[in-house]
């Protein structure tokens, strides 16, 4: 039964926003809404369309977990006519996703755990993610403001690490952990602005923290080549910019960090290690030799540390470095490739091991095995 209010609206055409709309009315709105991006009268109709997607806001105070399939549809067909030369055509798809930023206490519940209602929550937080790789920088601010809104409601109602009896894990939460999430999150990491990859990066932290789902999705979805991009950039750009410092009218100072940011840095350094920790094999592919090799990328940016004014974000870096590196110590070939680069070893003896801070890295960091490995030159042993 579709309400007065809604159905009169409809009558007069008029698709601005009812006062008031009853839950059982939620189906008939976003039924209607998606019919204006698929009926061959309306297919063509942007401001129809337009109207329509900000219409769809209304409705998600009354969400549904059988409904979220709906919605993402409709985020679908929101993502295909977004345009990046028309802000007021992107108004009313940056209206839902600011919608359902806040969706209602239902979805967080776990009480709808029928087979369809995961999958249509699944497919609902995949198209939230999808928008943020949409190609137009309006829609995918409003997309990465959802997206991490919906992961910190989630970790709210995340049970899985309480003691027993603890309540049952919401749908929701586990598909904000799906391959479809994480691997945009995995791209914007990879290829995006320095403020949305450290948001990417800050989620994926927190995501794989406490999943081995995330984990694997992030391996698989290319997370340790682009966390090594990364580093990689950091090193390159800060020796580009030590080389020109000479420069008066350079702004960036000998030893400072070009890509201008801590933050992503270390949160690159704590997320590989989150990594290794889950996947020993991606720990030993990080120690080998080769161009996926994790060391070639830490010596500048060690390098770089090193020289950089001493400050409570230089300190966490170090700590997180070195942790990176007891990690690849561990596996079975770390040993010998950390011996067999001297300036490593130097930059770890000679300053690293010096300026380390005891009350950020000890035992309660490292853990039980969390010595250096390093093999001498003439024969097995550690130092």
């Amino acid at each position: 039964r579709v309400s007065a209010n809604v159905h009169n609206a409809q009558s007069r055409h008029d698709w601005s926003m009812p006062a008031a709309v009853e839950a059982a009315d939620a189906e008939a709105i976003l039924r209607r809404c998606i019919s204006c991006f698929t009926h061959r009268h309306l297919k063509h109709d942007r401001e129809r369309q337009q109207a329509a997607l900000r219409e769809a806001a209304i409705a998600v105070p009354f969400l549904r977990p059988r409904l979220c399939g709906q919605m993402a549809e409709l985020l679908r067909l929101g993502r295909g006519i977004a345009r990046s030369d028309s802000s007021d055509g992107n108004k009313g798809m940056c209206a839902l996703l600011s919608a359902v930023a806040s969706p209602p206490a239902s979805l967080f519940t776990g009480a709808d755990t029928r087979h369809s209602a995961e999958a249509a929550i699944h497919a609902f937080a995949a198209s939230v993610a999808a928008a943020t790789r949409c190609g137009v920088s309006q829609v995918e601010e409003a997309a990465h403001a959802a997206l991490g809104k919906l992961m910190a409601e989630a970790r709210r109602h995340d049970h899985r690490a309480d003691p027993p009896p603890r309540l049952p894990t919401p749908a929701l939460v586990t598909a904000l952990e799906s391959e479809a999430v994480v691997a945009r999150l995995v791209e914007v990491l990879a290829c995006g602005f320095l403020q949305r990859k450290e948001f990417a990066c800050d989620q994926l932290v927190a995501l794989c923290r406490g999943s081995p789902a995330a984990c694997q999705a992030a391996l698989d979805s290319g997370a340790s080549t682009a966390v090594l991009a990364n580093l990689r950039a950091a090193g390159g750009e800060s020796n580009a910019s030590r080389d020109t410092a000479s420069n008066p009218e350079s702004k960036t100072a000998p030893g400072q960090l070009a890509m201008g940011s801590h933050r992503l840095l270390f949160g690159c350094v704590e997320l590989m290690s989150i990594l290794m920790c889950w996947a020993p094999d991606c720990r030993e592919a990080l120690a080998s030799g080769g161009n996926g090799s994790l060391l070639p990328s830490l010596l500048p940016l060690l390098r770089l540390v090193m020289q950089a004014a001493d400050s409570v974000e230089g300190r966490r870096l170090k700590n997180g470095l070195l942790l990176l590196l007891t990690q690849l110590s561990s596996a079975p070939s770390g040993p010998a490739a950390l011996a067999h680069d001297g300036h490593l070893l130097r930059l770890l003896m000679g300053s690293l091991l010096a300026t380390l801070t005891p009350h950020l890295v000890g035992p309660s960091t490292l853990g039980s095995g969390g010595a250096l490995r390093l093999c001498r030159c003439g024969g097995g042993g550690n130092f």
